[in-house]
């Protein structure tokens, strides 16, 4: 039998950006604003150790813009950073499914299937 695990990120995801370089490298403020808020919501959520071998499924409810791989790539960067996954490499996560589901409310839902840790 497999662990499932599921996590809730308020509100409206903002698309992983690409570093900008103006003589050095930066994050652009939205998204380390969207990033910092999304760890301390799946923080509150998790407190164990980091989880390996899984499958994740990401769903998007409601209105987000933006490419569907820059989505996911900010909700795997806050569980990264959050300790939920130990990296999201393919060494640790095994499948990936991106769903975009339209929705009155905005939110994100993670689910993380545990295939054996």
């Amino acid at each position: 039998m497999q662990d499932v695990y599921e996590f809730t990120i308020a509100g409206k995801c903002i698309p992983k950006a690409r570093p900008r370089f103006s003589g050095h490298a930066y994050t652009p403020i939205k998204y380390k604003e969207w990033k910092d808020n999304a760890v301390k919501q799946l923080s509150q959520q998790y407190q164990g150790q980091p989880l390996t071998d899984c499958s994740i499924r990401i769903v998007f409810y409601g209105k987000h813009r933006g490419d569907l791989d820059n989505l996911a790539g900010s909700v795997l960067d806050a569980l990264t950073q959050s300790k939920i996954i130990r990296d999201d490499s393919l060494k640790h996560v095994k499948h990936l499914e991106i769903i975009h589901q339209g929705a009155d409310c905005v939110f994100v839902q993670v689910a993380l299937h545990i295939i054996c840790n």
